[in-house]
């Protein structure tokens, strides 16, 4: 009988072992598994960064895109230069408001700030005189003198 009980404890002590050799195998495995899945959660976020990158290139890609147009529509803006109304619509408007006899009465109205109309230059001799157009300010004010009307 000493026999069996001394195989029985080396079938039990077998058994343990084999046990324990699972046990470790199977914490090795649940290593490999943790390890495995902080592998792939690495990659999924590498992978989220990877699709984030691409929409933060487009979104930076069209802000830089508006910057340029925005600045090519101000150097366009800016080239124009003002536009006015031309010498012959410009000179009625001034004679029908009848208001200024002499260019003294003109520079002192654009001073005090009363020209509202942007399509009316405030130097009109400058403006028309660039062009060729300007015919003096007794023209442009539509002011008869007596001598002219004598003159008639």
């Amino acid at each position: 009988m000493a026999k069996n009980e001394e195989e029985e404890t080396e079938e039990e002590e077998e058994t343990n072992e084999e046990i324990e050799e699972e046990e470790n195998n199977n914490a090795n495995a649940n290593t490999n598994t943790n390890t495995n899945n902080n592998a792939n959660n690495a990659k999924e976020e590498i992978n989220i960064q990877n699709q984030e990158e691409p929409i933060v290139l487009h979104d930076l890609n069209w802000r830089v895109a508006k910057m340029r147009l925005e600045e090519a529509n101000t150097r366009r803006f800016l080239k124009a230069g003002p536009r006015f109304l031309p010498y012959e619509e410009c000179r009625k408007w001034v004679q029908a408001w009848s208001r200024w006899d002499c260019e003294e009465e003109w520079v002192s109205w654009i001073n005090e700030g009363e020209k509202r109309n942007s399509y009316i230059p405030a130097m009109p001799d400058v403006y028309y005189g660039k062009r060729g157009e300007w015919l003096g300010w007794d023209h442009f004010l539509g002011v008869v003198r007596k001598e002219e009307e004598d003159f008639q």
